[in-house]
């Protein structure tokens, strides 16, 4: 049976091959592929001369690409059904089955379409769009598009014929309608070889070393944890912040850090593709901090809990089931986020249980425990395709 999956994810496509520079690589596709012989991927694609560091192969053994344009923005969210429609509904009708991983424009569409042709859909939540889009903005047009975003997917969520999510609170927000199948279940596959043993802390650290891994856009608020290092430092703290991703922001970053003097503190890695040197890093830390408006279920912060590093993060969305609650602090508030990561600088015998919290939580994210029960739901929808 054939399956397509629609997501506005951008791949890379180098000499007719499809590459990911993330999470999404082949592997990715394992557990479709045990149920659907066939797997199509409805995306968003770059052409590239040159791959750059890091990238991994994405397509073949029966997991195939088909590209659209690799639009960002208000252009995309206007244009995305003029500009795929065609080659979005042909691919529909040669396949049993629908997932449609939302919020995405392609992932509305697919599901829509899939709706109106009389083929089984699944949704497979990973993200609040209401939080994503007023992270970037608060004005009153992105207001308006985050209420239209999240009443399209209420109605995917009502009509689809199986629903996965990648964290409690979605399920609560987008809920399926009564005695449709469902799970909580995340899409993130944590590296068993990766996850290590929980870390002692003996005493009080003569410099702390925190750490972020994030793309540098305006959601992800890296200005509140400079502004936090800022206060922390002038509270006699020997503190040392690493950032770790690329992004349109890093130029105001760097001009801030400068503006607040923290030059010799602030240390801009780039993206780190070599999977070695990110895993060194993590190691040499001593906290990790998101400091994000939104997040669907960050596989960055699971990975630093699996190598023992103690974290801590906003309120938003999936953090508040992966962080404790005396490590959170609201969105925004920056002294909350410097008197958090003062008490923890004084803290060894709490950040020791920060440690231990963490690698337990990050053992519950591997593939042996996740890939049968996102496998459950893949068969309920090939049967769902079967029937129909």
């Amino acid at each position: 049976m054939r399956l397509l999956i629609a997501t506005d994810h951008s791949y890379l496509r180098h000499n007719s091959e499809v590459f990911d520079v993330y999470c999404f690589d082949r592997s990715f596709f394992d557990d479709y592929r045990k149920v659907f012989g066939v797997v199509e991927v409805i995306c968003r694609m770059k052409n590239v001369d040159s791959l750059p560091a890091g990238a991994r192969r994405s397509d073949g053994d029966g997991v195939r690409f088909i590209g659209v344009p690799d639009i960002h923005g208000m252009a995309w969210l206007l244009r995305a059904g003029w500009l795929c429609g065609p080659v979005l509904k042909s691919a529909i009708k040669r396949v049993d089955a629908v997932v449609a991983r939302v919020p995405s424009q392609l992932g509305w569409l697919a599901a829509k379409w899939a709706r109106q042709a009389g083929k089984p859909y699944m949704i497979e939540v990973i993200g609040d769009p209401i939080q994503a889009i007023i992270g970037v903005s608060a004005k009153p047009h992105y207001r308006l598009i985050a209420w239209l975003e999240a009443r399209r997917l209420r109605y995917l969520a009502r009509y689809a014929d199986v629903a996965s999510y990648v964290g409690k609170y979605l399920q609560q927000a987008y809920p399926p309608s009564i005695g449709k199948p469902y799970d909580v279940v995340s899409s993130i596959r944590v590296d068993i070889s990766e996850i290590t043993q929980p870390r002692t802390f003996e005493m009080v650290r003569s410099k702390i070393m925190i750490m972020l891994v994030a793309s540098l856009v305006p959601i992800k608020r890296h200005r509140d944890l400079i502004q936090a290092l800022r206060l922390v430092v002038d509270q006699g703290i020997n503190a040392e912040l690493h950032l770790a991703g690329d992004g349109p922001c890093r130029k105001d970053l760097e001009e801030l850090t400068r503006k607040l003097r923290l030059n010799d503190r602030v240390v801009f890695h780039g993206h780190i593709a070599d999977r070695k040197a990110l895993m060194c890093l993590l190691d040499a830390s001593d906290l990790f901090v998101m400091t994000s408006a939104s997040e669907g279920f960050p596989r960055a912060l699971l990975e630093a809990m699996a190598r023992g590093l103690p974290v801590a993060g906003t309120r938003a969305g999936g953090l508040e089931e992966l962080v404790r609650g005396s490590e959170l602090f609201p969105v925004g508030d920056v002294r909350a986020l410097a008197t958090l990561i003062m008490n923890l600088a004084r803290d060894p015998e709490r950040l020791t249980e920060m440690s231990r919290y963490s690698v337990e939580m990050a053992s519950q994210y591997t593939s042996k425990i996740l890939s049968p029960r996102r496998v459950r739901l893949y068969r309920i929808l090939r049967n769902q395709a079967i029937r129909s």
